[in-house]
């Protein structure tokens, strides 16, 4: 705003006060001689108190920051890993059970095909290890290869739904191997318990008692949503490695089940890099479910498109399926 001149073509004095209470909260603002369209205004304004929730969200003398300057960049790589129309996932899985000693250890792979905006995947896990009372129905130790399969439905279509195809294969030391074929409907995972179900009982073989502690219970949190609680510390929360114009990553450490509002689900710790050329290339996940389990993820990504084999195997898998459909 600018400031009026007197007749003389003078610039009055200004005076601004400001006063502060006991506890750092401005109590009065004044404004003294202050010329504007001809006239002379003073203006002052006491402040009685605060609402509980303006007082909440004042920031304190020894708060921590964290730098988000490099959010433009974060969210620029995000748009360019979006335009490619192919993805190529590999990495390892490994599973940490409280109450095993030795984590379990997979090669894990997908391949994401986008076209006319609809999103197929395919992702395998081979060579899971089985262990006797850790996996469901085995008397012996072994693996299991895991491939899943996403085809999309028709938007707003009820008739043709999106669905996930799971094959499982056991090759336990002793007996027969054994393949087994499922099929869910994409409203099926709108559950988060049906998530979590999904992936360690039916694709990683996990057995009813694992899964139950995990699943069994409450897992709805009353705590209110902080969204400005999210990042577990200014140190930790959100810190950028690197340079823009060169290779560049980012630690994250968000508290994720109080942002999904589950106590099942603790503080999701992931590191997420990008190349030069401004698309992501990899990502490490580590994720708590309560205090029984412990998932580890890191994998590279790059725009390698599907092999034809792959590709043969996902169209051949989902037009041979003749099962139930799990809703």
């Amino acid at each position: 705003m600018g400031l009026d001149k007197d007749n003389n073509g003078v610039c009055q004095n200004l005076t601004i006060k400001i006063s502060y209470n006991e506890i750092g909260e401005i109590s009065r603002i004044s404004i003294e001689n202050l010329y504007a369209s001809g006239k002379i205004i003073n203006f002052d304004l006491n402040l009685l108190e605060y609402q509980d929730s303006l007082r909440k969200a004042q920031l304190k003398e020894d708060s921590s920051y964290m730098d988000f300057s490099s959010i433009h960049t974060l969210i620029g790589n995000l748009l360019n890993t979006a335009k490619m129309d192919n993805f190529h996932i590999a990495g390892k899985l490994n599973l940490k059970l409280g109450s095993l000693n030795t984590p379990l250890n997979a090669d894990i792979e997908a391949d994401i095909r986008v076209q006319e905006s609809k999103t197929y995947a395919r992702i395998q896990i081979l060579k899971f290890p089985l262990i006797p009372k850790v996996n469901t129905g085995l008397l012996g130790a072994g693996s299991r290869n895991i491939y899943a399969y996403y085809a999309p439905g028709i938007t707003g279509d009820d008739e043709h739904p999106s669905h996930m195809y799971l094959r499982t294969v056991d090759d336990p030391l002793i007996g027969r191997t054994k393949t087994n074929d499922s099929c869910y409907a994409g409203s099926y995972f709108s559950d988060i318990n049906h998530i979590l179900d999904f992936i360690l009982s039916k694709m990683l073989g996990l057995n009813e008692d694992t899964v139950g502690n995990l699943l069994n219970g409450d897992s709805s949190s009353n705590e209110p949503k902080e969204f400005e609680n999210i990042f577990t510390s200014p140190s930790e929360g959100f810190v950028f490695n690197g340079s823009e114009e060169g290779e560049h990553s980012w630690d994250l450490s968000i508290r994720l089940g109080k942002l999904l509002g589950t106590s099942l689900l603790g503080d999701l710790s992931a590191n997420i890099g990008a190349n030069g050329n401004g698309t992501f290339s990899s990502l490490n996940v580590k994720l708590p479910i309560l205090s029984i389990l412990t998932v580890n993820l890191p994998v590279s990504l790059d725009g390698t498109e599907i092999s034809s084999s792959n590709r043969n195997d996902y169209n051949s898998f989902i037009s041979s399926y003749s099962g139930s459909v799990v809703a």
